[in-house]
């Protein structure tokens, strides 16, 4: 029986290639160029709120729920009423429950928060 030497039962190193952990940096854009989309849940400073459009196209059933509240009111709503088919469904960090129950608008940090109520199937969600 022969015996092989320790170097040549160990597989040869490798030679390991830094892993990147951060994007490259942007290349700097002209006044022209189109603008990155903002991210989900990326709290916006307040002379960067986007625009109707983009408002619009982010949160398409939020804007369209709006649309109609302001087509038919002149005030904007001050809450949300919101009846589950299932008592004790979740959705937007709350659970809902087949009794209708209304919820200030200040209760949702994020306007994502009110459009997952509005897309979900289980949930009949209207402004007050």
């Amino acid at each position: 029986m022969t015996r092989k030497s320790k170097a040549a039962a160990q597989p040869a190193a490798e030679t390991l290639q830094p892993i990147q952990t951060s994007a490259p940096a942007p290349e700097p854009a002209g006044p022209d160029a189109p603008q990155p989309a903002v991210a989900a849940g990326t709290p916006l400073p307040d002379d960067a709120q986007p625009g109707e459009e983009a408002f619009r196209l982010r949160f398409p059933r939020l804007a369209a729920a709006l649309k109609a509240w302001q087509a038919a009111h002149d005030a904007p709503p001050s809450g949300l009423r919101v009846v589950s088919r299932i008592d004790g469904f979740r959705r937007a960090g709350m659970a809902h429950g087949i009794a209708a129950i209304e919820h200030d608008l200040s209760a949702f940090r994020l306007p994502e928060q009110l459009e997952a109520l509005l897309a979900e199937p289980m949930l009949t969600v209207e402004f007050v």
